[in-house]
């Protein structure tokens, strides 16, 4: 089989058409144990798609990533090894190809023996009696990083909880797909799915890095979260002491990083206030004209040095990550860490998975994390995870 088979653009009255193909090519991989993935990147009504034909997943490299054409998900834990899904099969909603529906329809129908209800997606083993994170022992945790601040151990730290929730009886995860397509136009909303880590379902607000064909380099601080009130004006929106210099340290890790690898010249826009889903936060966004200042490989640099972000983690990086292994009860996998497209139709960029849960078989493990600073109170704390879990909450009820 060749490799980067492409599907032609569709118009809007193909659309169900597509979608039929996404489904059946996540049906086909699900059944034959084979990788795979689909998008729609913020702002954008494209859905692109990718499968990986091969029975072993390639480790997530810098070689792997350099030279083909994929999709990336890495771990929050930099002790552990990420995936890199290449694009074998690459469907784009208006995307250009030269092979027929045809022979799609024939890949998926010689594959494909499964009844209609069998799960379109992978499962992971050993997950369905992790425990949840207990109100308490949350609380307890954002009370013990305050003292740590306090004693001068770190700057901020990012706790994080997890909780489950029971599937609906009628979960089709295509469906809830695009229901936080439309739910979330702002978002990257990704489906990964893969035989050795099952899958992942975000709608994430957060950009770690993205570099497309011009060479313009982008990436973003996000920190400070309050829940949206419709009736405000998002430029009337007030913001604690607490919010804005969690938001600096962000910003300040950032730039930072540029001065580790000699960069100067970048644009700095903001921090304004801005919306995603039922939430606003505080936002600088940075760009680098990569051709101009004569450094083609920002992406990949930064890529190195952001992750994991302040943002998700703490500053500094080291004694904050110390903290959440000693307390956190569960393990983050994939949550926190980052994933997303590689040298698809020019772009390569990795976002930071929030706003995400692991689905498993009738149910859903959803994470979520509060920066914890200095002011922070422990119930504050706690409403904010629960108000970052809602995001999927409101496309699985």
């Amino acid at each position: 089989m060749s490799k980067g088979l492409e599907t032609r653009a569709y118009t809007d009255n193909q659309q169900a058409f597509f979608f039929g193909q996404i489904k059946k090519m996540a049906a086909w991989a699900t059944q034959t144990g084979k990788a795979f993935a689909f998008w729609r990147e913020p702002k954008s009504d494209n859905i692109q798609a990718v499968a990986d034909f091969s029975d072993k997943k390639d480790r997530l490299t810098d070689q792997v990533r350099n030279r083909e054409k994929g999709f990336a998900i890495s771990p929050f834990s930099q002790n552990s090894d990420g995936f890199f899904i290449k694009a074998d099969l690459y469907l784009s909603q208006n995307g250009d190809g030269s092979h027929s529906e045809d022979l799609l329809d024939q890949i998926f129908e010689e594959h494909t023996k499964a009844p209609e209800e069998a799960l379109h997606y992978h499962l992971s083993e050993g997950q369905e009696t992790s425990t949840p994170t207990q109100e308490s022992d949350y609380k307890k945790m954002v009370t013990d990083a305050v003292m740590a601040i306090e004693s001068g151990k770190f700057e901020k730290v990012v706790p994080s909880k997890m909780k489950h929730e029971t599937l609906p009886d009628n979960f089709d995860l295509f469906h809830t797909f695009l229901k936080a397509c439309e739910k979330y136009p702002s978002a990257f909303v990704c489906v990964c799915s893969l035989p050795e880590v099952g899958t992942w379902f975000c709608a994430t607000p957060e950009i770690l890095v993205r570099q497309d064909e011009e060479g313009i380099f982008r990436t973003m601080a996000l920190a400070g979260t309050q829940v949206a009130d419709p009736e405000v004006p998002l430029a009337e929106i007030a913001w604690r002491q607490k919010e804005i210099e969690e938001q600096a340290l962000v910003s300040r890790y950032i730039i930072n990083c540029f001065k580790k690898i000699r960069l100067r010249e970048f644009e700095e826009h903001g921090p304004k206030t801005v919306r995603a889903g039922g939430l606003t936060h505080l936002r600088t966004e940075f760009r680098v004209d990569t051709h101009a200042v004569g450094q083609p490989e920002v992406a990949h640099q930064m890529l190195e040095l952001l992750h994991p972000t302040s943002a998700v983690c703490g500053m500094p990086k080291k004694p904050a990550t110390e903290f959440i292994e000693l307390h956190e009860k569960h393990d983050r996998e994939f949550f926190s860490g980052y994933l997303g497209p590689s040298n698809i139709s020019g772009v390569t960029a990795a976002y930071v998975n929030l706003r995400c849960m692991k689905v498993l078989a009738d149910k859903a493990m959803l994470f979520a994390g509060a920066g914890v600073t200095q002011d922070s109170d422990p119930e504050k704390e706690w409403k904010e995870t629960e108000a970052k879990c809602m995001t999927l909450l409101n496309t699985l009820r």
